[in-house]
């Protein structure tokens, strides 16, 4: 018989290369970190995402009245973060 004692794992246990594995963290632009800040995207580069958004709707087989509502929401996001009123993580 297999004795269960064995396979208990401690945290402590675990070798050097376990804690130096890169951990994933998500910050908001608000309270990210000043070195992590400078690799956010600008709102200009948020500007240039929507339009490829809109760029790739224009290309979607779909009905055309919701493509007009969604290209209209779109180029209303990205007016809002040209004046600095949104950004993209604060879209809908």
């Amino acid at each position: 018989m297999r004795d269960l004692r064995q396979t208990r794992f401690h945290p402590n246990d675990r070798g050097p290369d376990v804690f130096a594995a890169k951990h994933e963290h998500h910050y908001c632009t608000d309270h990210a970190p000043p070195e992590i800040q400078g690799q956010l995207p600008s709102a200009a580069d948020e500007v240039k995402i929507v339009e490829r958004l809109i760029d790739q709707l224009e290309s979607r087989d779909m009905d055309e009245s919701e493509k007009t509502t969604f290209r209209q929401e779109l180029q209303q996001l990205a007016e809002d973060i040209r004046a600095g009123r949104r950004r993209l993580e604060d879209a809908e």
